[in-house]
């Protein structure tokens, strides 16, 4: 708004400024040219009448006025009642201009050597009045044009995001709002092409959401309305135990799927306050993998490579512990024997890497494994998770201004590397600190 002002602003002064200095120049020459006029024609006749005898300047003059379409007058000078300085101009052969109430000019000389005057009466101030109200017209229809041209654009920015808004309220998603870079509609622009893009990733979200709780839910549902039948219809009770032993792990699966349903809509905020902290990252490492291989259903080799004894990092400690969970969750579903996991600094960025001897993510997937719900045909198999915990690490990174990538492992399986800008994360620690938010 205050750049705008501005823009519009310094503007119409620059176009004040250069109209008034080009339109006070145009009058100069023109009114000048109209007001010299008259005097000029007074001069070159009163000339004239100097060359012949004083008798016959009162027939001269009424011929010139009929020639010439003008109204030249001898006056006696007696007649003329005037302030000592009008009479020295005239003394001094100047020309005396009068102007009367019916806005005619009375220009007046003196004929030298005589008791006349020669007087002519002109319409110069209703031709100065014209060109007055021309140069006034032309001033503000130049001011006008300036105004126009710069709301035009203004307008054809606007009336692109009309259409895109009318786009995305029909059903179109995909609906952008373009505009020029440096459009005061700009900022409006941008925070709408956001607006649009969060919603239709909500949207997206809540369709696969939709289509992941009937699915996920279809099965354990089928299976606990076929375990009551079965139970109501055993005799021994070894049978019926197991049939209500069947009904409490699909009861247990399906709250499973609830609780990563809200935790994952927890972190479906496209933004969130971040407790940032400067502390040790191996730290949290090392006492996350002793907790994961305390409670291993099989034997996987879990280590920290190449760690250092102080390896300190700013981020929200908090977060970052669900990431390194999720990931090692992850690893453990496709782990065969072995997990690394590394923390470093390269090149200005906090670089978090989980490796497993799994089987992999095929290329063409590891985009789209990052997506809620996603899971490749292989996870299908192992029948373990619900496809939440890959998309939960991506949110989490993302405030972090990070970015999440896979790829493939030294150790034969896949790779998953969080890295976070190391700057970034100072700043924002330094504004909190100081009293701002992170």
């Amino acid at each position: 708004m205050v750049s705008a002002f501005l823009r519009l602003y310094f503007l119409l002064v620059l176009t004040i400024v250069a109209a008034g200095y080009g339109l006070d120049q145009l009058w100069r020459v023109y009114s000048n040219e109209v007001e010299n006029k008259p005097d000029e024609l007074l001069t070159l006749a009163n000339i004239h009448l100097q060359s012949i005898p004083e008798a016959q300047w009162h027939q001269r003059v009424q011929e010139l006025n009929q020639q010439l379409a003008v109204q030249f007058k001898l006056m006696p000078r007696s007649a003329f009642a005037a302030s000592d300085e009008l009479q020295q101009r005239l003394q001094s052969g100047q020309s005396v201009a009068l102007e009367n109430e019916s806005q005619a000019t009375l220009w007046i000389q003196r004929i030298p050597n005589s008791s006349w005057l020669l007087t002519e009466t002109s319409r110069v101030p209703s031709v100065r009045a014209n060109l007055e109200l021309f140069l006034l017209m032309l001033f503000y229809a130049l001011v006008a044009l300036v105004v126009l041209l710069w709301v035009w654009p203004l307008n054809q920015s606007l009336r692109r995001l009309e259409k895109a808004a009318q786009a995305f309220g029909m059903g179109d998603w995909s609906a952008k709002a373009t505009v020029k870079k440096g459009s005061p509609v700009e900022p409006l622009a941008r925070a709408f092409n956001q607006m649009a893009q969060r919603i239709s990733e909500l949207i997206r979200s809540n369709k696969e959401l939709r289509d992941a709780v009937s699915h996920e839910l279809r099965t354990p549902l089928a299976r606990t309305k076929f375990a009551l039948a079965m139970a109501s219809e055993a005799d021994a009770p070894a049978a019926l135990q197991n049939h209500l032993a069947s009904i409490g792990q699909d009861v247990a699966e399906m709250d499973a799927l609830i609780n990563g349903l809200l935790g994952y809509a927890s972190f479906e905020r496209s933004e969130t306050r971040l407790t940032l902290q400067r502390g040790d990252f191996s730290a949290l490492i090392e006492e996350k993998i002793e907790q994961t291989q305390q409670s291993l259903p099989r034997p996987i080799r879990i280590e920290f490579v190449g760690q250092q004894k102080s390896s300190v990092a700013i981020c929200d400690f908090y977060l970052m512990e669900r990431v390194l969970q999720n990931l090692l969750q992850n690893a453990l579903r496709f782990a065969h024997q072995r997990i690394d996991v590394s923390f470093s600094v390269v090149s200005d960025q906090y670089r978090l890497t989980v490796d497993d001897d799994g089987p992999g993510v095929p290329m063409a997937e590891r985009t789209r494994i990052f997506d809620a719900f996603v899971r490749l045909e292989h996870e299908q198999h192992a029948g373990a998770g619900f496809g939440l915990g890959l998309a939960i690490v991506r949110r989490i990174v993302e405030w972090h201004k990070g970015e999440i990538l896979v790829d493939d492992s030294p150790l034969g399986g896949a790779r998953f590397v969080v890295q976070w800008p190391l700057q970034t994360a100072e700043a924002a620690l330094h504004e909190r600190e100081s009293g701002g938010t992170s």
